[in-house]
């Protein structure tokens, strides 16, 4: 029998500006950036510079600026649309595709520190619409794009999806010089009937290729009895060769969503889905998978870690730790929350951020759990809108034999009618502990304690926010503060792009109106 771990309920301490002012960080505002384009990505460059990507309808924007925030340089590129940007070797790679779809290679633009551009580009022919995350329905998309760099930064792999319900993929190596290492197509029998969830394609330092998907996800129906699971893949790029491994199912994984399964999951399978995961590579070659899971669809209702031996391709730990009731009880996204808009189709999501290894080979597993709220009944002239709320982070802190340290639930809720490159909350490792920062309703707070948290009919109003920051110490201690209230700014939420630019500065944006118009913020924490 799996042991429950207990998880008490904390009521922060709030340090109000001008009250106990923070001692561990201050905030710094910076130029808003006046955008006619949509504010659609950030990269961190070199001596605390960054990027800031825009899309228009014609083209895309890129502008440089420096530690201070202060424009330093501008770009446009027409004809294409921008989509994934990394700085490697003292060169900022982006990635875009035509706009016009007629023909729809991969293009990569390569510039050096200031802007410039350096090399020539890079095209990667391709015959079909690209999509840089994986349709809910195959239909939608024929083919989908996954980028991502090795540990090292010595690599970089793109993978393109040809066919969700067939079992194989292409894939490309290049160097960090952008010579071509590898190309080629691969087939894995079980990823035929399966759902990858996007961002859980992986290259090590060595140029292996390792993809994580679930079977039985998408197409139930026609996946053998018994094959349900979570799955990895590991290919040597050189020979071709590549090898599978599952969890076994009497773990309690299988499936994908709850909408997967409209006649019921099988009377023979486990009683728990998962519901989303991360992996990331230890510091000693190993990788760790680690998620939540669910059994109901709606609610969280534990978390899982899977550590593999990438050189035998053996479990080394598996671990399923229940929350324990107090968590339960509070991080349930089927309760009514005051405020929430009263809209019939209802779609909730729980979504696990990157994984966090201390340097001690402990593991942060942070997710954040999100409600759609789909309008079934609009008037003649009305434009249906969905309306997004962001609610509590789940952290929980893993030793390196995969059992849980402690674990805590923050509560928050935010709205947006606004989807793409929208965030909760943005989190940075400082000084052994780890800091969120998010957008908080005046309305949650009396004196010194926090309120059970509501969404305010004035949420969307920045003179009723604050910007709260609640600091996690790897001890499990916790505690809140109010960073900064919104007197005379004109925020709306925060942007997905908080970006680090220093070992204890770090980007956060905010945005106003439809995120068209973005004001840059620097937290700069105490080393």
């Amino acid at each position: 029998m799996k042991q429950l771990f207990v998880i008490a309920f904390v009521v922060f301490s709030l340090c109000g500006i001008g009250q106990n002012q923070c001692d561990f960080a201050r905030i710094e505002r910076g130029d808003n950036i006046e955008k006619e384009d949509k504010i659609s990505g950030f990269c961190a460059t070199s001596d605390g510079n960054f990027v800031v990507f825009s899309n228009g309808k014609n083209s895309f924007g890129i502008t440089l600026f420096n530690n201070k925030m202060k424009k330093i340089a501008e770009t446009t590129i027409e004809g294409r649309s921008y989509h994934y940007s990394t700085f490697i070797n003292g060169k900022l790679l982006v990635f875009s595709t035509n706009k016009d779809k007629k023909s729809n290679p991969l293009y990569i633009n390569i510039f050096n520190s200031s802007l410039e551009p350096s090399g020539d580009l890079i095209t990667v022919p391709n015959i079909s619409p690209f999509c840089f995350c994986p349709p809910l329905r195959l239909g939608e998309f024929p083919e989908y794009v996954d980028i991502s760099t090795s540990p090292d930064k010595s690599k970089i792999l793109i993978i393109t999806e040809k066919d969700m319900n067939k079992a194989g993929y292409s894939f490309l190596i290049f160097d960090k010089d952008l010579n071509r290492l590898f190309s080629g197509a691969v087939s894995v029998l079980s990823r035929k009937f399966c759902f990858i969830l996007f961002k859980h394609c992986y290259i090590d330092n060595s140029g292996n290729i390792y993809q994580f998907y679930i079977r039985g996800g998408l197409d139930v129906e026609k996946v053998t009895d018994g094959t349900y699971g979570l799955y990895f893949s590991k290919t040597n790029p050189e020979t071709g060769k590549t090898v599978e491994m599952k969890l076994k199912e009497d773990r309690g994984l299988y499936g994908f969503l709850e909408r997967a399964y409209p006649k019921g999951a099988p009377a023979n399978g486990p009683q728990f889905d998962v519901v989303d995961f991360n992996a990331d590579f230890t510091n000693d070659g190993k990788m760790i998978v680690a998620g939540v899971l669910s059994n109901d669809g709606k609610n969280s209702h534990g978390f899982f870690y899977w550590k593999i031996d990438t050189k035998t391709n053996s479990t080394l730990i598996f671990n399923f730790e229940m929350f324990g009731v107090d968590l339960a009880n509070e991080n349930k996204m089927s309760q009514k929350v005051k405020g929430e808009p009263q809209l019939s189709d209802v779609f909730d999501q729980c979504n696990v951020h990157p994984l966090v290894q201390l340097s001690d080979n402990r593991t942060l597993v942070i997710a954040e759990e999100r409600r759609i709220f789909s309008p079934n009944d609009v008037g003649e002239y009305s434009q249906p809108k969905d309306v997004y709320t962001t609610r509590n982070i789940i952290i929980g802190l893993f030793d390196e034999q995969g059992k849980i340290i402690w674990s805590h639930v923050i509560p928050k809720l935010t709205k947006t009618t606004l989807d793409k490159n929208i965030s909760g909350f943005c989190s940075f490792v400082n000084n052994e502990s780890i800091c969120f920062i998010f957008i908080d309703n005046k309305s949650n707070y009396t004196g010194n304690e926090l309120l059970n948290v509501s969404l305010n009919k004035e949420n969307m109003v920045p003179e009723n926010n604050k910007l709260s920051i609640v600091k996690v110490g790897f001890d499990g201690s916790i505690k809140k503060y109010v960073l900064s209230d919104f007197t005379n700014c004109n925020v709306t939420g925060l942007l997905n792009g908080c970006t680090a630019i220093s070992s204890n500065e770090l980007i956060v944006p905010f945005y106003s109106g439809m995120g068209k118009t973005a004001e840059l913020t620097k937290v700069t924490f105490a080393e």
